[in-house]
């Protein structure tokens, strides 16, 4: 794979699996410039306490705010998808140029 998008939610964080095997890989592989980490936080998520390791990767659709929290402002949960959608898109683009050279 050439990007590691993590679905951050309560489930992520409490799995062993994940945090311990599937995490750990994607950022020895980060490091070496193999692979694009794409957080999505799906919850009210506290990455300084919770999982600072993620921090740095700018998470989406944006620092401070999650999937849930823009269905409950309103339902316009279809602003998440163009920040999420968008944050995608230059995680690819960033690969495909990395590739490319």
């Amino acid at each position: 794979m050439h990007v590691f998008v993590c679905l951050v939610s309560y489930e992520f964080l409490a799995s062993e699996y994940i945090m311990d095997v599937e995490l750990k890989e994607a950022l020895r592989r980060e490091k070496k410039k193999e692979v694009e980490i794409v957080p999505i936080l799906l919850y009210p998520v506290n990455l300084d306490n919770d999982c600072p390791e993620l921090k740095p990767f700018n998470p989406l659709p944006g620092f401070g705010k999650n999937w849930r929290g823009f269905e409950l402002d309103g339902g316009q949960h279809q602003d998440a998808h163009m920040l999420i959608r968008d944050g995608l898109w230059e995680a690819i683009h960033r690969v495909r140029a990395s590739n490319a050279s």
